[in-house]
């Protein structure tokens, strides 16, 4: 059996615009009081600047307006403020304001005010701490007078306006787009048994005509779906005894998310068909000189491998029964690659796969995208 997992990183092989620094560029485009209204002095005050905008795409526009999210975010690009390229860093900055609230938080009544102290010794919390008082209350110290209830229902409501503005751009921006190179490792390894997608888009299906009708898992949603099930959120921090006690904010998680936007469990299903044909073989492997005989074929293109998606991710490193094949662009990123599977499951454990025969786990240089011609299909 053969499996292929998607990253955004298979989108921008592709040329597709799909970072989210392309969306934080379009949604200035479209409304440039976005980019404008905040400005932040010496003394990190801020203040807002009221302007008027006639734009088109009124749709997109509301989503964006007074959002705290898009705010903090486009004055943290704006002032080169912001760390890395990957969705997963914008994730992880939403995952680091959330956090600060959740460890701080006592009750879902009280005032949000002893966060003051925090707010002042914290650059970027400041930020946000002041944007969420003038978006909410038209006062740079207002969000003193915000309960965590109504922090959360704000910020909640905020990050599904993002979410919603993010599949407007994915449909009029990326999946319209015409596409015309591909992937000679995708192509070559041919038809699949599945797909577990981490984008939105139907890049895949799109351009390979072996993948149109290949059965495929978006387990973060998918654009286009009618019921706004995108799935953008953090990842657990807190340890499992607090997590199971502390569960205010759970509905900026993933897994949260993905139940609630029902994005299904298919990949499961794979994951046992696996397993059961590992089984039927395994003694064949520990027997005979056949050692790959029964063992599924899993390959990662465009995945950062972070530990993000680790509840995701180890099913597949930790199963015996599948050889994960990792792409990868170039040493510098085969190196960051292998510090992300070590982090996942450990030194030890990557070492041993990466060295038993038969390999667990393999890395495979990605070839130069290639221009469709006549001969493609």
């Amino acid at each position: 059996m053969k499996y292929l997992v998607l990253g955004n990183g298979f989108d921008l092989a592709h040329g597709l615009k799909t970072g989210y620094k392309d969306f934080l560029l379009y949604a200035i485009k479209r409304d440039k009081a976005l980019y404008n209204n905040y400005t932040i002095n010496n003394n990190l005050e801020v203040k807002y600047i009221e302007t008027n905008n006639n734009e088109d795409d009124l749709y997109f526009r509301n989503k964006i307006k007074d959002n705290i999210w898009m705010s903090y975010f486009v004055v943290l690009y704006r002032d080169k403020k912001i760390r890395g390229e990957n969705w997963i860093d914008f994730e992880m900055e939403i995952s680091y304001i959330i956090e600060i609230f959740d460890r701080n938080a006592k009750s879902k009544l009280e005032s949000i005010s002893e966060m003051e102290e925090i707010n002042n010794s914290d650059d970027n919390f400041h930020l946000f701490y002041k944007l969420y008082g003038i978006i909410y209350t038209h006062d740079q110290d207002g969000a003193k007078n915000r309960t965590y209830k109504e922090l959360i229902e704000d910020l909640s409501n905020d990050l599904n306006d993002v979410i919603l503005a993010f599949e407007y751009y994915l449909q009029n921006e990326v999946e319209n787009v015409s596409v015309n190179i591909y992937s000679p490792d995708i192509k070559k390894i041919g038809r699949m048994d599945g797909i577990l997608s981490f984008n939105y888009t139907t890049t895949a299906q799109r351009i390979y005509p072996t993948l149109s009708d290949v059965p495929i898992h978006y387990i973060h949603g998918k654009v286009s779906s009618g019921d706004n099930n995108m799935v953008l959120g953090v990842n657990e921090y807190w340890d499992e005894d607090s997590a199971n006690i502390h569960t205010d904010f759970n509905v900026f998680k993933k897994f949260t998310q993905r139940v609630m936007k029902d994005t299904g469990v298919d990949y499961r299903e794979w994951i046992y068909n696996v397993t059961n044909e590992g089984k039927r073989f395994e003694n064949v492997r520990n027997t005979t000189y056949y050692n790959n005989a029964g063992l599924s074929e899993v390959y990662i293109f465009g995945h950062s491998l972070d530990i993000s998606d680790k509840d995701l991710l180890e099913e597949l490193f930790e199963n015996k029964n599948i050889v994960v094949n990792i792409f990868y662009k170039d040493k510098v990123h085969q190196a960051d690659l292998i510090a992300a599977i070590v982090r996942m499951i450990s030194e030890k454990k990557f070492i041993e796969q990466y060295q038993m025969f038969p390999q667990r786990i393999k890395f495979i240089q990605q070839k130069e995208m290639e221009n469709k011609t006549n001969g493609f299909l």
